[in-house]
């Protein structure tokens, strides 16, 4: 037995039904000012007509940026992180981010590797952690995309 999924719809396709090229269409996803209203205003709408959604992986290689934050769960789950996380979802989403988020805390230990953290490239990182062991977490990190590590007493810490 198959399953079809659904083919994803492209900015080839939104241009080709709106008559446009699909540099246009580009443009009103990303919000340049370049494009007329009335043309931004008929190609939003189709946009949202047939279901379009950025293709984040794409995005990252055309622009090196991806939109996306990743939240790293680094300790338990306790009702402050539950706080710190609602508020980091509010303040990405007011700055035009969205969020992915994974748990690297299993059992009273981190349990991945670095590189597996976030399934793909994303503009920075921010962890929910503790002391020790998500230090070093951090710090590896930090050295490949801006971290943030919440809910420490450290400071000064070279590259997060």
């Amino acid at each position: 037995m198959t399953h079809d999924t659904p083919r994803r719809v492209s900015l080839a396709d939104v241009a080709r039904l709106a008559g446009v090229s699909t540099n246009t269409v580009s443009r009103v996803v990303r919000g340049d000012p370049e494009v007329a209203d009335k043309t931004r205003t008929r190609i939003s709408a189709l946009l949202d007509e047939v279901g379009y959604r950025p293709n984040y992986a794409a995005r990252a290689l055309a622009g090196r940026r991806t939109g996306v934050v990743h939240v790293v769960q680094a300790a338990p789950m306790f009702h402050g992180h539950g706080s710190v996380l609602l508020s980091v979802l509010d303040a990405a989403s007011l700055a035009g981010y969205h969020v992915s988020m994974s748990s690297v805390y299993h059992n009273g230990q981190l349990t991945t590797r670095v590189g597996d953290i976030a399934p793909f490239h994303v503009d920075g990182a921010i962890i929910l952690g503790g002391q020790e062991p998500t230090i070093e977490l951090a710090l590896e990190i930090g050295a490949r995309v801006p971290t943030v590590l919440l809910l420490t007493s450290e400071h000064e810490l070279d590259g997060v």
